[in-house]
């Protein structure tokens, strides 16, 4: 057995693994104890637009995204990423933004668009308010509020406006 699954790791460096092409599924698992069917997590992307700047939020937990959720999580150890793409081309990630659960918003103010950048984590240590950050379109810097923690109140006053209820 042990030399056969080698033998289909080698075989599978060239292309298509002969260890899928022997069993024909990708994932042969068994559910974990007390289960009855495999865990799955679905990932989306999304992708859009932020003033001149393409945003795009990777590896989205589907089942918590889809359900009309407020926030989205993704899996950190995996694809989580936010990206924003400048009108110059520049890419920067703000991975570093987001935690647990977070929000993602494109706000107009009058000194131009801004992502405004929403978190907070799941563990006992932490709160259920949101921590907002905000993100310059066209230079790309983090801009923080004056105090260490932003909530939607503060948000506002840091935009100029009236953006959360």
């Amino acid at each position: 057995m042990y030399t056969k699954l080698l033998l289909a790791a080698v075989y599978g460096l060239g292309g298509v693994s002969a260890l899928a092409q022997t069993h024909g599924q990708a994932v042969a698992l068994y559910p974990k104890a007390g289960q009855t069917a495999l865990s799955v997590t679905k990932a989306t992307d999304v992708e859009g637009r932020c003033g001149d700047a393409t945003v795009a939020i990777k590896g989205i937990d589907t089942g918590k995204f889809e359900n009309d959720s407020t926030t989205f999580s993704f899996d950190f150890a995996k694809e989580g990423e936010l990206l924003m793409t400048r009108s110059d081309g520049k890419s920067i990630s703000y991975r570093q933004l987001l935690s647990d659960y977070n929000v993602v918003q494109c706000a107009g103010t009058a000194r131009g668009f801004v992502l405004v950048v929403g978190s907070t984590c799941s563990g006992s240590v932490c709160s259920d308010q949101v921590n907002y950050r905000f993100v310059d379109v066209k230079t790309g810097k983090v801009r923080s509020a004056p105090s260490k923690t932003c909530d939607e109140e503060c948000a506002n006053k840091t935009l100029g406006m009236r953006h959360f209820k």
